[in-house]
């Protein structure tokens, strides 16, 4: 990303419309909040912003920490998907006492989190593999999770989405028991009831 070394912030009013313009959130209490902007060759997604005159391109996760906390993102941290494992996840606010599920960490704790996720971080696969999905697998998901909710959260286009893989958990447990879909001998399944 071009904006390392930096502290991160939300520059005016300006910016932080185009950025909530391009936020869908779930209808549910512990759902991820959508990016439908702009997603990159490795799935996450990317949102530009203009500093000194120029054009600088930053993770919508990352930004989202600055512009929910209203805090300074420091340089040398990085956001962690703790909550869920959606690279398009921006939801880094607090709400009706749900956790955020995008946080700041250092690389090590975003490792060590990969790892007691079973997701990798210690090295037992290639790095674009973290998450059990192919490089492409992740890009394919992260759009049509996009598309999905583009126009308003799709349910039946969401659990398709979510399908695309070898790897069908996304969301860290927690977010799967207030999901209709749940992981059931590997495969996505509606939840019944």
């Amino acid at each position: 990303m071009a904006w390392q070394g930096r502290a991160l912030v939300v520059a005016n009013a300006g910016e932080a419309a185009r950025f909530e313009a391009k936020i869908v959130r779930g209808p549910r209490r512990a759902d991820c909040w959508v990016w439908i902007g702009a997603i990159g060759d490795d799935g996450y997604g990317r949102f530009s912003i203009q500093r000194d005159g120029r054009e600088h391109v930053v993770r919508p996760s990352r930004y989202a920490i600055a512009y929910f906390t209203g805090e300074p993102v420091p340089p040398g941290l990085i956001a962690m998907h703790d909550r869920c494992d959606n690279p398009i996840c921006v939801r880094a606010g607090v709400v009706d006492d749900v956790a955020p599920h995008v946080v700041l960490g250092t690389q090590s704790e975003n490792l060590a989190s990969m790892g007691d996720k079973g997701r990798g971080g210690g090295g037992r696969r290639p790095r674009w593999h973290h998450d059990g999905l192919s490089r492409a697998e992740r890009v394919a998901r992260s759009k049509a999770l996009r598309a999905a909710v583009r126009d308003g959260w799709d349910e039946a286009k969401v659990f398709a989405a979510l399908a695309i893989g070898a790897q069908p958990g996304l969301f860290g447990p927690e977010l799967l028991r207030s999901s209709p879909v749940q992981a059931l001998d590997g495969q996505l399944v509606e939840r019944e009831g």
